[in-house]
């Protein structure tokens, strides 16, 4: 059975909105996972991810007095629950930590 995300972004969309985007080794579904919780969170991010995300549906960009900053969309706070249902909150927390693949479970 596929995991709760997978069934609003499908495997084969991340790789399509992903492109030639390069984040290092982390993984491409991570890195999305990631920037929903760094703009649920309110935290900055580049504009390659917000690139990604924005094209995913998962944020808009809201103008304020000062800047232009991501809010989630629906679609956006559906995938962050669904995050949280696939593995717990304290280990969606985790995403704000870069990965390291020898202390991952």
């Amino acid at each position: 059975m596929p995991q709760v995300t997978q069934l609003l972004i499908s495997d084969e969309e991340i790789e399509r909105v992903h492109g030639n985007a390069s984040f290092g080794r982390e993984p491409k579904r991570r890195v999305v996972e990631a920037g929903v919780l760094k703009a649920a969170m309110g935290y900055e991010m580049g504009s390659t991810l917000t690139g990604i995300l924005l094209e995913h549906g998962l944020i808009r960009s809201v103008k304020n007095r000062k800047s232009t900053v991501p809010e989630l969309t629906r679609k956006g706070q559906d995938y962050l629950r669904a995050m949280t249902f696939n593995v717990g909150f304290h280990k969606v927390l985790q995403l704000l930590s870069p990965s390291d693949p020898e202390t991952e479970a």
